[in-house]
């Protein structure tokens, strides 16, 4: 019984090689970034960052606010304001224009590492996901066309999987994040 099961198996994979058909290779796209940013620990966590630098934001605003008054009450008071006070605004305003360049350049530094690490961590708990979701649906390929600096890539609708693993992320993490 075993030898002609051995037989039957030979036999199978002697046809199969001898095919003319290539075999089918399952291949399969997703926007890598978006799917990190759109499964419900992603959104959560994005959410939660742009509440962590709302106030900075606000502190910002404000700053703009400042500038914006100032320069306001140069343009006003051109005609009645001695040269001293007109200096004196246009230090004001070229201080606090240095100043909120900065606080601008430190506020999109720090959100830019933040979202850094962000994609970091949830990165490498997409990538396990990508792994078991190409062993489980038989994929050969799945190409990240969310990249700016690479080739262009097309593909077909039919062969974007990034709902499909953005799915299978949330089942595997919903638990842990409660």
């Amino acid at each position: 019984m075993l030898r002609n099961t051995a037989a039957v198996l030979v036999l199978a994979f002697a046809l199969r090689a001898q095919s003319t058909e290539p075999p089918s290779v399952k291949v399969g796209v997703i926007d890598w970034r978006r799917a990190i940013m759109t499964t419900q620990e992603g959104l959560r966590r994005a959410s939660a960052l742009q509440s962590q630098f709302e106030p900075r934001r606000a502190q910002v605003d404000g700053k703009r606010a400042e500038l914006e008054a100032l320069q306001d009450r140069l343009r006003r008071g051109e005609a009645v304001l001695d040269e001293s006070a007109r200096q004196k605004i246009g230090r004001d305003i070229e201080r606090g224009s240095r100043l909120l360049d900065r606080m601008v350049e430190d506020l999109n530094l720090d959100l830019q590492d933040e979202q850094s690490n962000l994609a970091r961590e949830l990165g490498t708990k997409m990538n396990g996901v990508i792994e078991r979701f190409i062993a489980r649906h038989g994929y050969a390929v799945i190409l990240d066309v969310s990249k700016v600096d690479a080739p262009a890539t097309w593909a077909a609708a039919s062969v974007d999987v990034t709902a499909d693993i953005v799915k299978a992320y949330d089942l595997a993490h919903s638990a842990a994040a409660r």
